[in-house]
């Protein structure tokens, strides 16, 4: 097979593979809007207060801008000179890949965007990517912990016992990187040191680079921050749900808040779908229905927040970028068809 055909098969597979997972998230999503009371739902929707619509769009953005400050604390030792509106186009572009395409690609074009625009080295971004998430997967695991204790308080939930065993063992090793990996990495490097291979050195090049990558929680007083500000993050993100429901005049309750967050966190954990139509739809309706919400107000619920946190990271990715994405790197084109 030539390189023409190579590519034009490479094109088929994605093309089909797309297709494929846009007709399971359209089939997902007819499976949740089965026996929906239409009436109800477009009365729902119509009773919108749009004051609190706006003040949880508030909330939400304040969430990202906080995400952005937690990647740039993250950066810092790896990449000092780099500008916060550098760190913003890459959070956001990476955002928008997760929300257009499938998959993690989002993690991997903000890290490819920076190699490539920025010059900062691959191990060292991905790394602070690799923190970031531990520290995500820890407060998902301490909120779902919470959630079977003191609002659903039943043990049968196979994936949320999931996310708790997820968090808690993140946690424990979070922790002790804390305490001593940045130890381990210095004694590794000067075991790794005495070798005058390319090999060793090599090695040892990116000890370096993955030590300052890490560096974000490398120390317990650094650790310690980057859980308060995630911990500042989770409780922001709590309180964009709450204002939500109170815009479709539901109870503002912090328990229906925390179970739309746990909910809609395992909704797009596997992104299958494009903009996780359909999967984050029936988790939200799923989550909300098992704390006692009605199937109807709970669907018009996630139809809200689907909307406005897919559409509002695309704006501002857009705006950033200037009005366009820009060309993806040939790595990232690769990651893309080769996922597909």
């Amino acid at each position: 097979m030539n390189l023409g055909d190579q590519k034009a098969a490479t094109r088929y597979r994605s093309a089909l593979g797309l297709a494929l997972r846009w007709l399971f998230g359209i089939a997902v999503l007819l499976l949740v809007l089965n026996g929906l009371d239409w009436s109800e739902l477009s009365s729902n929707l119509s009773e919108i207060r749009w004051g609190f619509i706006l003040l949880a769009m508030s909330s939400f953005a304040l969430s990202l801008l906080l995400k952005v400050v937690r990647w740039r604390w993250l950066l810092r030792d790896l990449a000092p000179q780099l500008g916060w509106l550098a760190i913003a186009r890459a959070m956001f572009l990476g955002q928008a890949v997760n929300i257009i395409g499938v998959g993690h690609l989002g993690e991997a074009a903000r890290v490819y965007w920076l190699k490539r625009e920025e010059k900062i080295s691959l191990v060292g971004t991905t790394s602070t990517v690799i923190a970031e998430k531990s520290l995500n997967l820890m407060f998902l695991g301490l909120v779902a912990g919470g959630w079977l204790t003191f609002i659903y308080k039943s043990p049968d939930l196979g994936g949320i016992r999931l996310s708790v065993v997820t968090g808690a063992t993140l946690l424990v090793g979070v922790a002790l990187f804390a305490l001593y990996g940045s130890s381990v990495l210095a004694w590794a490097k000067r075991r790794l040191s005495k070798g005058d291979s390319k090999v060793h050195k090599w090695i040892v090049a990116r000890i370096d680079t993955l030590s300052l990558g890490l560096s974000g929680i490398g120390s317990r007083p650094r650790f310690l921050r980057s859980m308060a500000l995630s911990g500042i993050i989770w409780a922001v993100m709590i309180l964009t749900d709450l204002l939500l429901l109170g815009a479709l005049r539901l109870p503002m309750a912090i328990p229906l808040a925390i179970s739309v967050v746990l909910w809609g966190h395992i909704g797009v954990a596997a992104r299958l779908t494009p903009a996780n139509i359909g999967t984050h739809h029936a988790a939200i309706t799923f989550g909300l229905m098992l704390v006692g919400i009605e199937r109807g107000e709970a669907f018009s619920y996630a139809v809200i927040l689907h909307a406005m946190v897919t559409l509002l990271p695309l704006l501002i990715a857009l705006i950033l970028h200037g009005g366009k994405f820009p060309e993806p790197l040939n790595e990232e084109r690769d990651l893309v068809q080769a996922s597909l």
